[in-house]
């Protein structure tokens, strides 16, 4: 199944990615900005910061549930799976079941690199994607705040 050898790829290239300073190393910097401004995180104000999808980390689509796919277990039909694998700090590779708005706005979130909150919020309520305003903030924030505290999305704070 293509699908399955891709997924196997993706772990392997989690794996193997560069942190943003061209290191092999989580940077020193994120987590010091990380620990340094959890308070303002943990009551989301992520109105202050842009946020960046570290290469280790990979928001997929599948038609399969491939994260399950085992020798006793071979699914036989398509089932939309949206997964997001990414590494964590101790170096593990992670994955964590999510659906596909949050696929759709990490990969909006790669394309351009880094984006602030309020770019997050105008790509949501879109003529694309239609939320309304409340729904949109408050889905940001929540997805912000859990992959945040996974370290599978990067926070910087605007200067």
């Amino acid at each position: 199944m293509l699908e399955l050898a891709h997924y196997e790829w993706v772990e392997l290239a989690s794996a193997t990615a560069m942190g943003d300073s061209g290191e092999d190393v989580v940077s020193d910097r994120e987590a010091v900005v990380a620990e340094f401004d959890q308070e303002l995180v943990a009551v989301g104000q992520f109105s202050q910061y842009l946020v960046s999808i570290p290469e280790s980390t990979w928001p997929l689509a599948y038609n399969y549930p491939v994260h399950t796919i085992s020798a006793d277990n071979k699914p036989l039909e398509p089932t939309p799976t949206y997964i997001v694998v990414y590494r964590d700090p101790s170096y593990e590779i992670q994955f964590v079941g999510t659906d596909a708005l949050t696929v759709h706005l990490m990969t909006f979130i790669q394309q351009h690199n880094q984006v602030s909150f309020t770019q997050c919020i105008d790509f949501l309520t879109s003529d694309a994607i239609q939320l309304e305003q409340g729904g949109a903030q408050q889905f940001v924030q929540q997805m912000f705040a859990e992959f945040n505290q996974r370290r599978a999305i990067t926070l910087t704070l605007q200067i």
